[in-house]
């Protein structure tokens, strides 16, 4: 506790203290001093006011008075509040927090310079005697504040061009304590920048006592405070905008507490500008070049000057000044904002072949801009400036070719002229779309004209390589040899002319009508719907029924009608054919099984719905519930009686059976088998429920089996047999090389990517390095860039080619493509050398075929045959395009006289076997209303052919199938075989049916057999004496089979009946139907 003392300076009452002795009581005054600290705690006793009283002599207790002491005033008011009296015992003590800069900025009266704070407390007691104590209470501060300033910034400004001296003002820091403890000095803190300083204003009220002047320490940018002086910041040295043109600096304030504390503000000047630089141009002198061709408005140069001032100051405009001469002026002009000089008027390169134009830039600093020029030289060129003109030779606009055309079929001759001279009126062509289907070869150039040949790339067909308007969209480019290149290109439409190369398919192989017995004749009872992609009257259809009274067809609407009442009781089903021809020629027809189930009126009996739809997993265990068939009865029958069994009409009944079980009670259909989605993807048929009645209900039920990734692509090309490639050394860059084939047996729609959809890539050497891009959906390899000395010396270039579905996971194979490139040297060998091996490709297009790998290969074909045929010679058509080829080899060695039977002609050929076992067929089976009976599979025909369930399963992703060979009455009546699918051609993977493919296989099969005999015939007719004759029988086919007759004039004949005969064989495996067939043929 502080001593109390007596202090006759009564500074403003700031407490009163009465005693009272009695009712006239007598007041005695009593002055006491208190000093205390600020921030004392709550509770804390400061002084004893009984103690002090007495101590001064004065009796407070007389008589057994007790005294009774209370405040009741205080000055400032509200300063009780503050504090605690004890009544009895006179104890002062804290009542709440005493903040002294708080209560000074609330009273500043009571405070003296901000140092110390005084009040005063008055209290009394009601008794004899009153004494008023006068309290003159201290406060003395702490240093409980830091200087601060009420903004996070201070932004300032000073003209680059402001002397040195000059001053901004910058508002003082901020702290409540009293002077000792706020704010004595300033600072900037480094970097300190050297161009400013800090300095006091000493003014009257900062100069007078008890202040101190100010001290600057430049060395520190340090500033002592001794008063309330404002604050400047001032200039020391020059600025310049263009080097800096911002800074930013901290200032720190320090007050004189202890410890000292500080506080910080951020002071930001701005340098204004002023014009005080000039336009500089980015060169002295520019040099630019235009051609003299150049029309007005060409861009020739993009000048660019900068200003390094701000604002107008700093922004640049162009311009060609008056002094220039007239005819710069006439010829040239710069834009005044971008700086762009452009051509205003025309050139000649023999009049004047350089320029120099004067270019003038200047600031827009008003009174005071600044300028500066530069010189532009202009030099003219003389320039290519004719393009080429492309000219089809060809008496109409449009140009077209006949689908199914061989490769290199000429379309039109083109000539393209240049009106340059030299260099500049040679000219390159070439196609830069459609490389695949097309291409131009040269047949001559010089300059100032070139001639070419638009010639078919390979064989075309309309229905796919043009399936929208009928036509390709070719894009020729021609470009001469000048600097700088000139371009042209002309759009040629080809229109694809169609042939009737596509057999009407009817959507459904077997197709199922319900119709109520109460049908009047005459009502349309249902529609066939077919499709033919072929166009005009190759796509108009004939339609007829075939074992039927009951029903009529209108031949061109395919709409069924009623002819005949319906007798359900008499025969509830009825089963007929239903066909469809074309009109081109040849016509080409299809078939279908049409089941017509006759409904009565009788609601007792069962009832279904007329179609069950079931979806399953090709990699659905056995056992696995499929789904259920749900049938109702009337009321007063017990469905428990139901039964279910599965229809004997259905499409190939037994491999149904084989397949899945359906339970007779509950109608639950499970699967009895492994399915196969590879070998079929679709499976229908009828299922019977029956009442305890044997009253019948019949409904359709349709199984599809999901894709399950589970085939990997199989290269086709390159492969182990066939992984090289010879390009002449002149190919030109853009030209197709090759095509790459690889298959996959899965659903290209399945899975989020397609399971069966091939993608193609280079895995090695990086294709980035290479002369060639291999497009990856395509297959097609191009040649992008000139072929590398490596290339052309000869060394081999290995491929790493890969293959990869887009399963999940995704499945991929690899082969190796071995690049070549032949000499000159051997290419003329190759042309003047009579033994030299060609191979024709086959079309594979025109055969639907089961695509894999593995497998025994089919054995060489004839006596003569060079060896096995191969996983790719598996096609009727080779042995087709075989035996005219040789047809063709003896009508040329005829005509000429020089090979007639002197030379050995021999065949490799593996798929004659077709053409026997096709007339072994025709003279089996006389059922002509049946063409699907009979399936081209692999090396031969099979009739009613279906792939066991183990070896199917195995062999299923190989380039064979295994074959179930049977000959038996089931076979005969069914409607559908194995389930074949597209590599390539017409028909696509998900599309594809059995029904369809047989009928056109068949359809196509005939068309073949009479062009081989045709041709066989020609080959005979055409010998002379020594020469070959062969004559086939095609249209018997109730004779043994087609006998090829030689007969040898003069006994120097060779004997080439081998060409059309082929020794009959034992039935094989089907061979690898994955690649083109192809035909070698050797002349030695």
């Amino acid at each position: 506790m502080r001593q109390l003392r007596h202090d006759p300076l009564l500074w403003p009452s700031l407490l009163l203290l009465l005693l009272h002795r009695s009712a006239a009581a007598m007041s005695i005054p009593v002055a006491l001093r208190l000093a205390i600290d600020e921030e004392l705690p709550v509770g804390r006793q400061i002084a004893n006011f009984r103690a002090e009283l007495e101590r001064q002599g004065h009796l407070l207790s007389s008589r057994g008075v007790e005294p009774d002491f209370r405040l009741f005033n205080s000055d400032p008011p509200g300063m009780g509040r503050y504090f605690r009296l004890d009544p009895t015992s006179g104890l002062l003590s804290m009542g709440r927090r005493l903040d002294r800069d708080s209560l000074c900025s609330e009273a500043a009266a009571c405070c003296n310079s901000n140092e110390q704070c005084r009040t005063m407390l008055q209290a009394r007691s009601d008794r004899e005697w009153t004494y008023i104590v006068s309290l003159n209470l201290v406060v003395k501060d702490l240093n409980d504040n830091a200087p601060k300033w009420n903004v996070k910034e201070i932004v300032r400004e000073f003209s680059e061009g402001a002397a040195v001296g000059d001053y901004r003002t910058i508002p003082a820091a901020q702290d409540p304590d009293s002077r000792r403890n706020s704010v004595q000095r300033y600072e900037i803190l480094p970097p300190k920048p050297a161009e400013f300083d800090l300095e006091l204003h000493e003014t009257a009220s900062s100069t007078g006592a008890g202040s101190s002047s100010a001290a600057v320490a430049a060395s520190s940018g340090s500033l002592e405070v001794g008063g309330a002086a404002p604050l400047r910041l001032y200039l020391r040295h020059r600025l310049d905008r263009e080097s800096r043109d911002i800074y930013r600096m901290q200032i720190a304030a320090f007050d004189g507490g202890f410890p000292t504390l500080n506080g910080t503000v951020w002071l930001v000047v701005r340098v204004a500008d002023e014009n005080d630089e000039r336009p500089t141009f980015e060169k002295q002198q520019y040099e630019a070049s235009v051609e003299e061709s150049a029309s007005p408005g060409t861009e020739i140069l993009r000048l660019k000057a900068t200003d390094r001032d701000a604002g107008p100051n700093g922004q640049v405009v162009y311009s060609i000044p008056a002094f220039a001469p007239a005819r710069i002026r006439s010829l040239f002009s710069v834009d005044s904002d971008t700086g762009i000089l452009r051509l205003v008027g025309s050139l000649d390169f023999e009049r004047q072949r350089e320029y120099r134009v004067t270019v003038v830039a200047q600031d827009l600093g008003g009174g005071s801009a600044r300028q500066s020029d530069t010189q532009v030289l202009i030099c003219l060129i003389d320039v290519n400036d004719e393009k080429p003109v492309i000219v089809l030779n060809s008496e109409t606009d449009r140009l077209s070719v006949a689908e199914n055309e061989p490769a290199k079929k000429t379309v039109t001759l083109m000539t393209v002229t240049d009106s340059d001279s030299g260099v500049n009126g040679q000219v390159d062509c070439s196609l830069t779309n459609h490389l695949d289907k097309f291409s131009l070869e040269q047949l001559s150039s010089k300059s100032g004209s070139a001639h070419y040949n638009l010639v078919t790339a390979r064989s075309l067909d309309r229905e796919t390589d043009s399936p929208t308007a009928g036509s390709i969209q070719l894009t020729v480019r021609c470009v001469d040899l000048g600097h700088p290149q000139n371009t042209a290109e002309l759009t040629v439409p080809v229109d694809v002319l169609d042939r009737n190369d596509n057999v009407p398919m009817f959507a459904m192989a077997a197709y199922h009508f319900r119709v109520n017995e109460r049908t009047q004749p005459g009502t349309a009872v249902f529609a066939l719907t077919v499709e033919d992609r072929d166009e005009g009257k190759n796509s108009r259809l004939t339609f007829w029924l075939n074992g039927t009274t009951m029903f009529s067809i209108g031949s061109d609407s395919g709409q069924a009608t009623l002819i005949q009442r319906l007798d359900r009781e008499r025969q509830d089903r009825h089963k007929f054919v239903a066909g469809v021809r074309d009109q081109g020629e040849p016509s080409l027809s299809s078939t279908a099984t049409v089941i017509v189930l006759v409904e009565g009126d009788n609601n007792h009996g069962p009832f279904v719905r007329d179609r069950f739809h079931f979806r399953v997993m090709e990699d659905a265990v056995v056992g696995h519930v499929i789904g259920r068939i749900n049938a109702t009865v009337a009321e007063q029958i017990d469905s428990s009686r139901l039964s279910y069994r599965i229809a004997t009409e259905s499409s190939d009944t037994s491999e149904i059976f084989r397949l899945f079980r359906l339970d007779d009670r509950d109608g639950r259909l499970t699967l009895a088998a492994q399915l196969d989605r590879e070998l079929r993807a679709k499976h229908q048929f009828l299922v019977d429920v029956l009442d305890a009645r044997d009253r019948r209900a019949t409904t359709e039920v349709v199984v599809e089996v999901d894709d399950v990734n589970d085939c990997r692509p199989r290269f086709v090309y390159p492969s182990a047999g066939n992984s090289s490639l010879r390009i002449r050394p002149n190919i030109r860059v853009s030209s197709s090389v090759a095509t790459l084939l690889a298959v996959d047996a899965d659903d290209p729609k399945a899975g989020s990517h397609g399971n069966g959809k091939v993608r193609y890539s280079i895995l090695s050497p990086p294709e980035e390095t290479l002369p060639f891009h291999l497009d990856a959906d395509t297959g097609h390899l191009v040649l992008v860039r000139p072929l590398p000395p490596s290339l052309l010396s000869g060394r081999p270039l290995n491929l790493r080619i890969r293959a990869r579905d887009g399963g999940t996971p995704a499945l991929e194979s690899t082969e190796t493509l071995t690049v070549t490139v032949s000499t000159d040297a051997e290419a003329a060998a190759a042309a003047s050398d009579s033994s030299t091996t060609s191979v024709i490709d086959a079309p594979s297009k025109l055969w639907p075929t089961k695509v894999g790998g593995g497998g025994d290969r089919a054995e060489g074909a004839g006596s003569g045959g060079s060896g096995g045929g191969g996983s790719s010679d598996s096609l009727l058509i080779a042995a087709g395009l075989a035996s005219v080829t040789c047809a063709f080899v003896l009508i040329l060695g005829l005509g000429v006289g020089a090979i007639v039977c002197r030379r050995r002609c021999l065949v490799a050929l593996t798929g004659q076997s077709h053409l026997q076992h096709h007339q072994h067929h025709q003279q089996s089976y006389q059922q002509p209303q049946h063409p699907q009976h009979q399936l081209l599979l692999g090396s031969g025909f099979v009739n009613g052919a279906r792939l066991t369930s183990a070896e199917g399963r195995r062999q299923r992703c190989s380039p064979t199938a295994a074959v179930d060979f049977r000959d038996d009455a089931a076979a005969a009546e069914a409607t559908e075989t194995v389930p074949m699918t597209a590599t390539s051609g017409k028909s696509r993977w998900d599309e594809f049916q059995p029904t369809r493919m047989l009928q056109q296989q068949q359809q196509l099969l005939q068309m073949q057999h009479q062009r081989l005999s045709a041709a066989a015939a020609a080959a005979a007719s055409s010998s002379d004496g020594g020469g070959c004759s062969a004559s086939a029988s095609e249209n018997e086919p109730n004779s043994p089979s087609s006998s090829n007759q030689q007969t040898d004039s003069g006994g120097g004949g060779c004997d080439c009946s081998r060409l059309l005969q082929t020794p009959q064989r034992q039935r094989q495996p089907a061979a690898d139907c994955g690649s083109p067939a192809s035909v070698r043929i050797e002349l030695t």
